[in-house]
């Protein structure tokens, strides 16, 4: 027999096989609790819908396992190869998940429709295809290669936002480089904020505590200048008597 699987977004009406639609968790098990049932509503849109019950027509109720592991493939630098070397002899799932992917927006809908209604290889393909754009993709294309916005598999022109922040970011590099002269000059940076931070903490910009801890070590300070002051004047004295203030002598006798 076959159920009528519907859409709640557009009320797009899909039938399949029973023994089909059982590769998802979700449907085996209310055909499992209710063997009368016709019907079941999928809450994604009529397209969506489509694309995951030509899978499950094409499975036949049995999903075959996807690859573990994508290739080590460093010097290939076309994805879509990439992607049919992983997907290996499966020609069927390799054109139907790339003709998904070319539309960001539809890729992003099908994972979040595997996981929801447990489709395990389904969802495995979808992540393994997000992997294989972000691992095999040239650097400069990193920003932009998930846009929802690409609709035919073709990268959309950078966004300004986008390339104004990697500008700033390359000069930002090229500034930073290393040389005596960048040494010296963050040398004195760091002793400017030094001066800075000092100069804070004393208009009272910083935590009470340090302000504590300021006023303790200058009274600390004021009471060895005045220690040494004293050790001072006794080992002079003790140089040259004559030197004592005749006060200090009279009072000694």
């Amino acid at each position: 027999g076959e159920i009528s699987l519907v859409s709640k977004v557009d009320r797009t009406r899909m039938n399949v096989k029973r023994e089909y639609a059982k590769i998802s968790n979700v449907v085996k098990v209310v055909i499992e609790q209710d063997k009368t049932s016709t019907e079941l509503e999928f809450d994604t849109a009529g397209h969506i819908l489509k694309h995951i019950v030509d899978y499950m027509n094409h499975c036949k109720g049995t999903e075959e396992p996807a690859p573990k592991e994508l290739p080590n493939l460093e010097k290939i630098n076309n994805i879509e190869r990439i992607w049919g070397l992983y997907c290996g002899k499966r020609t069927v799932i390799k054109d139907f998940m790339w003709k998904v992917a070319k539309n960001r927006r539809d890729l992003e809908l099908l994972t979040q429709a595997a996981d929801q209604y447990a489709i395990k290889e389904l969802l495995h393909y979808c992540l393994s295809m997000y992997a294989t754009f972000l691992g095999f993709c040239p650097l400069e294309d990193l920003d932009r290669i998930l846009d929802p916005n690409i609709v035919n598999g073709k990268l959309l022109p950078m966004r300004k936002k986008i390339s104004k922040s990697k500008s700033k970011r390359e000069a930002k590099r090229k500034s930073s480089a290393i040389s005596p002269r960048n040494k010296t000059k963050r040398a004195c940076s760091k002793k400017r904020s030094d001066n800075q931070t000092n100069a804070q903490i004393f208009r009272g910009e910083d935590s009470s505590r340090e302000i504590q801890l300021l006023l303790q070590l200058e009274a600390q300070g004021e009471r060895a200048r005045n220690l040494q002051r004293l050790n001072n004047n006794e080992r002079k004295y003790s140089r040259d008597p004559d030197d004592i203030p005749s006060s200090s002598r009279s009072s000694g006798k």
